[in-house]
């Protein structure tokens, strides 16, 4: 069972560095295309948000699943649409990465395993 919770973790940190990527502006290159009423800063600030809940392991299913949608939703509205430059690559790396942790959850390397509902 550590080798599977240990799997998790990393496949957990991997995506938490991959959506890290994806919100910090310049890391891929390129201009950005035009700003859809500031849909890129709070994009990119969820993105920063769910890393950091997948760093620690909150929520795990549910933050891997919203940073696959915000990722894709970042790389199609807002970064340049160029098919051989890395921002598609890195979307379909999140997914990659995020399907064992929304199959499996974050493992016993999470702050609270099984929920906070259990905690109060």
């Amino acid at each position: 069972m550590a080798g599977m919770s240990l799997m998790l973790l990393v496949f957990r940190l991997i995506l938490a560095g991959l959506l890290v990527v994806l919100a910090v502006p310049g890391l891929l290159g390129g201009a950005e295309r035009a700003d859809v009423a500031g849909l890129t800063p709070l994009l990119r600030g969820l993105l920063a948000t769910v890393a950091v809940w997948l760093v620690f392991g909150i929520r795990t299913r549910v933050a891997a699943s919203v940073g696959v949608v915000l990722a894709f939703a970042l790389v199609f509205l807002a970064l340049p649409l160029d098919p051989h430059g890395p921002a598609p690559l890195v979307a379909i790396l999140v997914l990659g990465f995020a399907l064992p942790p929304v199959c499996c959850g974050g493992g016993d390397f999470a702050l609270h395993r099984g929920g906070w509902a259990r905690l109060f």
